[in-house]
């Protein structure tokens, strides 16, 4: 097996490891479960990676980011490795297919959504699969006092009990003391297990705060003075098409990016902001996740986030290649007061909760006592439109259930049409003999898409047609027919948010929540909302106020952001008033006589002779006195 220097060099072309990676990977390496608390763009993935190559076996991921989830895979299969993703949305074949891959070997890295840990299919093939690690990605999801838990992973333990003798992995960029502890006792970790946690401080980010009623002018006024490419974070989809928008009439070249555009439009921006073709891209907080960008050089929030965890992640995309690069916040006082405003919005009476549930049940066309594990798409502009509410209102009471563990719900992400051809060479034959009308188009589909009889292979519909010289509707019509008649696994792309059911629905009068840790979440997200409140108003060191909330003890002020330029400032501006003062008192000594330099530095108390020796230095200079032997004079006239 190769060592993790040789497999850092071999795959990745790194010779060095950076901070705690090379620690964290010899501990999970001689058999430890490990935590590793890595700063956004610290190189976290490598601490479970390295191990996995360099160990024998499947190494398992759970990761409750979908997007994040497919980008490591290609990632990884670009290294050469074999890697594979199961998730919601997807058909039985596919996961039959993928978890046999892994138990006889043909897999390296599985991914999973913590979702399907509960399935009985997943936990029947974990059981007989060689794996050398588990791991846990996003780890802070499995704390309720985090800023983003996740229901789901707290049957993560299952996996002790599948398989008790493999260590576990657990990676985040972002968690308190208080949610690290959590991390540790909620995935049961052993006595010898060890935490390894990387500075918060980025040496290269400055975090800045402007105070201002006109946040577009100031907006305009930064990216005019920076260079490079840049985040603009916003709260809401119109806001960010409105802003793009505007900077595109002053000659910006920018553009925005929600969830609101459709899958070509998304892909077409994120390609070219990623290959520098554009500068700017005005977007709410989920962009930047699973894009590793290391050149941005600004990240901008016009809307500040309800905690500092998020704050952090999203600050920290910037500067990744250690270049110089800002983190700045636009903030006025009714900002303060709208989030504060916030947490009762999102924390609504208990009666509206249970009426929204019924309701998407109904929407979805659910029997009660059914649905479990069943995933649905699930438009939430188009079911509160439909319910005559407000689309927010409709997000936050569906997170709600979602964090009491009914259902996982799915921002949408983009996942490419595939296809596998179903059926023996013999069948496939007997098809064609069957359907001469239609033989060229299956005959097309294994030229085209090489390794189709043998894997599910992503296309593009259009493409084929191209291909094939045939209109895109008789290809899909086609296409569907194979997939009905059994010749072929044929998944359409998708491009909807999910809602995954993770228990049957139930009635209205049976479903409820648990109303204390309903009450004791309530609590904590006011303390997180006062906390990002306290950070952009108190007049300290910002990157001291965020890694001291992390839990990291450092009382050296960076330098760099707005607070510490302006006290330096400050100092500046005193020292210069002291030093005119000094030089005043040391000319006035020299009008009555001429006073060697003991004389005239013993004139001043002992704080201030290092600064006279400098005053003196600079009269002379200036030809304001003068020097004769042991003794300073004033210059005549």
């Amino acid at each position: 097996m190769l060592t993790p220097e040789e497999a850092l060099k071999k795959y990745w072309n790194f010779s060095t490891f950076r901070g705690v990676q090379r620690e964290a990977i010899q501990s999970a390496l001689d058999g430890r479960d490990t935590l590793a608390l890595l700063p956004t763009g610290g190189g976290k993935s490598l601490c479970y990676q390295i191990p996995a190559v360099c160990s024998d076996g499947v190494c398992v991921v759970v990761t409750p980011l979908i997007a994040l989830m497919l980008d490591q895979v290609q990632n990884l299969k670009q290294l050469g490795f074999s890697a594979q993703a199961i998730h919601t949305g997807m058909s039985s074949r596919d996961i039959d297919r993928y978890l046999d891959n892994a138990v006889y070997g043909a897999t390296k890295f599985l991914f999973l959504s913590p979702e399907r840990l509960q399935t009985d299919i997943v936990q029947a093939r974990l059981h007989r699969m060689p794996i050398c690690f588990f791991v846990i990605d996003e780890a802070h999801c499995i704390s309720q006092w985090g800023y983003d838990f996740r229901p789901a992973y707290l049957n993560i333990h299952i996996l002790r009990e599948l398989a008790p003798k493999i260590p576990f992995i657990a990676l985040t960029a972002t968690a308190t003391p208080e949610v690290a502890d959590d991390i540790c006792d909620k995935l049961q970790f052993g006595k010898n297990a060890g935490r390894f946690v990387q500075s918060f401080v980025r040496p290269n980010l400055s975090y800045i705060v402007r105070h201002t009623e006109d946040k577009l002018k100031k907006l305009v006024d930064i990216l005019s003075k920076t260079h490079g490419s840049s985040i603009v974070y916003v709260r809401n989809r119109r806001r960010a098409q409105e802003i793009a928008t505007h900077l595109q009439t002053l000659k910006f070249d920018a553009d925005y990016y929600t969830a609101g555009l459709n899958m070509d439009e998304r892909s077409e921006r994120q390609s070219r902001w990623t290959q520098n073709r554009l500068d700017t891209i005005v977007a709410t907080n989920a962009f930047g996740m699973g894009i590793d960008k290391p050149d941005v050089r600004t990240v901008v929030h016009y809307d500040i986030p309800d905690a500092l965890e998020s704050y952090y992640q999203e600050a920290g995309r910037a500067g990744r290649d250690g270049k110089t690069a800002y983190a700045v916040v636009l903030y006025q006082e009714a900002d303060g007061d709208a989030l504060k405003r916030n947490v009762a919005f999102n924390f609504p009476e208990v009666k509206e909760i249970r009426t929204f549930y019924d309701n998407v049940g109904a929407y979805l066309q659910i029997p009660y006592n059914e649905g479990e594990a069943e995933t649905f798409d699930f438009d939430i502009n188009v079911f509160a439109d439909k319910a005559g509410m407000n689309v927010l209102t409709a997000l936050t009471i569906l997170k709600i259930i979602e964090q009491d563990g009914w259902w996982s719900f799915s921002d949408a992400f983009f996942m490419p049409s595939s296809i596998r051809l179903a059926v023996s060479r013999t069948s496939l034959n007997d098809f064609e003999m069957k359907n001469r009308n239609h033989e060229h188009i299956l005959k097309g589909i294994m030229r085209f898409l090489p390794g189709v009889a043998r894997e599910p292979v992503q296309f593009s519909e259009f493409s084929l047609a191209k291909f094939l010289n045939r209109p895109l509707e008789d290809v899909i019509e086609t296409v569907n027919y194979f997939h009905k008649e059994g010749y072929v696994d044929y998944m359409p792309r998708r491009d909807t948010p999910q809602l995954f059911f993770l228990r049957a629905r139930s009635s209205k009068t049976n479903f409820d929540i648990d109303l204390n840790a309903y009450a004791l979440r309530k609590k904590k997200a006011l303390r997180r909302t006062l906390g990002i409140i306290d950070y952009v108003t108190m007049p300290f060191c910002r990157t001291l106020q965020l890694v001291n909330y992390l839990g990291e003890k450092n009382n050296i002020p960076c330098g760099k952001c707005d607070v510490c330029v302006a006290n330096r400032k400050k100092n500046e501006t005193k020292n210069v008033v002291s030093l005119l003062s000094l030089q005043k008192k040391i000319l006035k000594l020299l009008e009555l006589e001429p006073h060697t330099l003991s004389d005239i530095v013993k004139s001043f108390a002992e704080e201030q002779q290092a600064t006279v020796i400098e005053s003196l230095s600079f009269l002379l200079d200036e030809g304001l006195c003068f020097k004769d032997d042991a003794f300073f004079s004033l210059k005549k006239k």
